[in-house]
């Protein structure tokens, strides 16, 4: 056993966490899917021997050493860290000292326990890390240049406040024993308000002309609100979907279709009843429960047009408060209310999210061009660089000084 590392056993340990299970129903025509979401606490009894390090962060490797870092003891000098130029973009030198940078942010903002370092991820790491740079570098030049991007005197200051609060919580000493210094955050902050400055308004001009563009679309479409009841054609146990050995749903059989169509017929008697006795929404909620289906039923907001011919035309037909017939479809058999046909409060926020969401992937398919065509990812990498960088060692002391997104500085 390695003295340095100081190791320790662990036999036995649990884990638990929240896992979302998602069981989808559609219909022969594609059109209406029903999405069955349950929360379930599982626990895994790991029995496993294992040795870890006493900086849980960082997994050491074999060619690694623990860095003993106190003031004034550099583990990278900021001037060799500021002159091993990693690759020009334009006029900016990518140096060692930008890597350092992103990787503590990196460190930081994922956890430094998640963020083992070792021999066989590092390259992985800074690639990633590269991958970033370029990305936020290429930016900063299109906000400046093309798109003639400034920062307001607020924004300049905010952009400082924030580098000064940066430097003050690692503290210098901390910062220059891994090649940084305040100049280079400064750079780096200064470079984020830029590149946020440009997403923000490239995004919000594509949301402008989406928003346009789908309220002409929908001009004439009517949203609706509904509640669906769904007894369905594939078998459940304990309130979860039945799968074969092959992992298939199991179908009900026919025999058992014809037992569902008729609990089918009698909620919708009774949902009927209901509304006769004052009830405007025939209680299909209470009604769901009451047959064991409120699994695979519940609320749908939509439009005609978005679901299959078969649902289109029911609810198409259907006016507010009325209940629908049985519709018989491959999902099972559905039973629908309206609750409102026109529902503009719900079609201006549709309106508005696929807008949003449209312009969103605008801009992420846009940040893809602007790498291609800038030629960033063909420029020369000086590989003498990236040799010998010491992640391992700066994730370590991030560890040790408690520097995490939950952590502080010890």
């Amino acid at each position: 056993m390695n003295n340095l590392c100081n190791c320790f056993f662990i036999l036995f340990f649990v884990l638990i966490y929240s896992k979302l299970e998602k069981v989808r129903v559609k219909n022969a025509l594609d059109g209406w899917e029903i999405i069955i979401m349950k929360k379930k606490v599982v626990v895994l009894m790991l029995a496993t021997l294992m040795a870890v390090s006493g900086f849980t962060g960082c997994q050491k490797s074999q060619n690694n050493t623990t860095s003993e870092n106190t003031a004034g003891t550099s583990v990278v000098d900021v001037e060799d860290a500021k002159s091993a130029v990693v690759m020009t973009i334009e006029t900016y030198d990518v140096t060692q000292q930008d890597i350092y940078l992103y990787a503590l942010q990196y460190f930081f903002n994922n956890g430094t326990v998640a963020a083992a370092v070792n021999d066989d991820n590092l390259d992985t790491l800074v690639n990633a890390l590269m991958d970033e740079i370029k990305l936020e570098v290429v930016q900063q030049e299109i906000a400046k240049v093309t798109d003639g991007i400034e920062l307001s005197d607020d924004e300049v200051q905010s952009y400082k406040d924030t580098a000064n609060s940066f430097v003050s919580y690692f503290g210098e000493d901390f910062l220059k024993n891994y090649g940084i210094d305040r100049a280079a955050v400064e750079n780096l902050f200064e470079r984020e308000a830029l590149v946020n400055k440009l997403k923000d308004k490239a995004i919000a001009d594509a949301e402008a002309d989406y928003l346009e563009q789908y309220n002409k679309q929908f001009k004439d479409t009517d949203f609706f609100s509904a509640y669906y009841v769904l007894f369905p054609s594939i078998k459940y146990e304990n309130g979860e979907a039945v799968k074969d050995k092959d992992g298939n749903y199991v179908s009900l059989s026919s025999d058992e279709m014809e037992e569902i169509k008729k609990k089918a017929e009698e909620l919708r008697e009774e949902a009927l009843a209901k509304q006769e006795d004052g009830d405007p929404t025939g209680g299909m909620e209470a009604l769901a429960a009451k047959y064991g289906v409120s699994s695979s039923s519940g609320n749908e907001y939509g439009y005609v047009g978005r679901y299959s011919k078969e649902i289109d035309d029911v609810v198409a037909a259907l006016e507010d408060d009325e209940i629908s017939e049985i519709v018989e479809t491959e999902a099972g058999y559905m039973i629908i209310h309206m609750n409102k046909k026109k529902d503009d409060d719900f079609k201006s926020y549709s309106i508005q999210s696929m807008a949003s969401q449209s312009a969103q992937n605008m801009f992420t398919n846009l940040q893809t061009n602007w790498l291609s065509g800038s030629g960033v990812q063909n420029l020369p990498v000086n590989q003498d660089a990236l040799t010998g960088l010491k992640l391992h060692e700066l994730c370590e002391d991030m560890n040790k000084h408690g520097y995490s997104v939950n952590g502080g500085s010890n």
